[in-house]
């Protein structure tokens, strides 16, 4: 676990290599949401970083393709960083997680993201909005010129760090 400071927020960021650290790290971001009886959705930052791999195909020999490695999802001064790559299987409790009916994802080309992660490791996110219209507009208002944390507040959600 690693702790930082922006904009005098201090950020909590997790590394995490195994399903147990994921499941316990995940229960706890759980734990920060508003009560249950709050009709408020909670929203979720999610982004992925992919690597390249060299993949043997009996027909065609070694070839290389980008695979997805990394996971990140945030939510207030919390980031969960998830190195899929570093798993046997897909985590069961992420697959659960990405499920939940009062939880949605956003990101920026996020609809990109779940189709690689549906793809491949078989996780599916129910309620996922894309933000890569607002960032190109922003970007191109020269609003933020460089993009790294974007912000989003809308309705009762609060501020949240979207790591990309």
């Amino acid at each position: 676990t690693y702790k930082f400071t922006i904009d005098k927020r201090e950020v909590t960021t997790t590394v995490i290599t195994t399903e147990p650290e994921l499941d316990r790290c995940l229960k706890d971001m759980l734990s920060t949401f508003t009560p249950k009886f709050s009709t408020a959705k909670r929203v979720v930052g999610l982004g992925i970083e992919k690597r390249f791999e060299t993949v043997t195909t009996y027909n065609r020999g070694p070839k290389v393709c980008d695979r997805v490695a990394i996971l990140t999802l945030c939510h207030g001064t919390t980031c969960l960083i998830i190195q899929l790559h570093l798993m046997r299987s897909p985590p069961l409790s992420l697959s659960a997680f990405l499920q939940r009916p009062e939880l949605s994802f956003m990101g920026v080309g996020i609809k990109h993201s779940l189709e690689a992660l549906e793809t491949e490791y078989g996780i599916k996110c129910r309620n996922a909005v894309d933000l890569a219209q607002l960032a190109a507009t922003v970007k191109n208002n020269d609003i933020l010129p460089d993009i790294q944390v974007l912000l989003h507040q809308a309705n009762n959600f609060q501020v949240q760090y979207i790591y990309r």
